[in-house]
């Protein structure tokens, strides 16, 4: 997806067949449905899943512009999808943002909304047959997770990186979440590598290869 141009400058999903080299522009976004896509898209069961970072409507159907939504591209129907509608005065999803990322398992999404002023970081599920978009885990208050890095699914668990903080302490750590149990463990990365006070050193989500975590600073 592209997070502006279109037919209405709100962004566009488009595919590109590698072998013929064909660009083919499926969709153009536009502010009731969604607009500003800015993350990667999640397929499942022949669909794409993805948020922008503005459009929608708010809960008496008027627009809402700084929103965003979730929503569903079903590549088989060429056909899109508003799924759920994130008005940013809705304080419990108002840090879910298009530039979060889905990480799929066991038949559903999941996205880490970031800590804010007033609410704790935590982790979001979406059930794709429901379409119920809900928390179902709350971050403790000495886990940060200040980025929208990400996870990924391994062993059945997600795996990301914060930062666990104590008073003016703090390490960086790689955090496990098992969905099925809510079961929530981390370890510390023996070095620090945050550049300033409360700023994550390590970005995005970690990758598993050859018995080893890899992560990115």
């Amino acid at each position: 997806s592209t997070m502006s141009g279109g037919a209405f400058d709100a962004g566009t999903l488009f595919s590109f067949d590698p072998h013929n080299l064909q660009y083919n522009k499926l969709f153009d976004f536009e502010p009731h449905n969604g607009k500003i896509p800015y993350a990667n898209l999640a397929g499942y069961n022949q669909k794409l899943y993805g948020l922008t970072n503005g459009g929608g409507t708010d809960e008496y159907g008027y627009d809402a512009y700084y929103g965003g939504v979730l929503f569903e591209w079903d590549i088989q129907e060429k056909k899109f999808a508003k799924k759920v509608d994130m008005p940013r005065e809705r304080s419990e999803f108002s840090s879910i943002h298009g530039r979060s990322a889905f990480t799929a398992l066991n038949n559903r999404l999941f996205v880490v909304r970031k800590e804010t002023e007033v609410q704790r970081a935590g982790i979001f599920e979406f059930n794709p047959t429901t379409s119920q978009f809900t928390r179902i885990f709350t971050f403790s208050n000495s886990i940060k997770i200040l980025e929208e890095n990400g996870t990924t699914a391994h062993d059945g668990k997600l795996v990301g990186i914060g930062m666990w903080q104590h008073d003016w302490s703090s390490k960086e750590i790689i955090y496990e979440f098992d969905p099925s149990t809510n079961a929530f463990s981390y370890r510390q990365v023996p070095f620090n590598y945050s550049k300033f006070p409360y700023l994550i050193g390590m970005t995005g989500a970690p990758v598993f290869l050859n018995n080893k975590w890899y992560c990115l600073t």
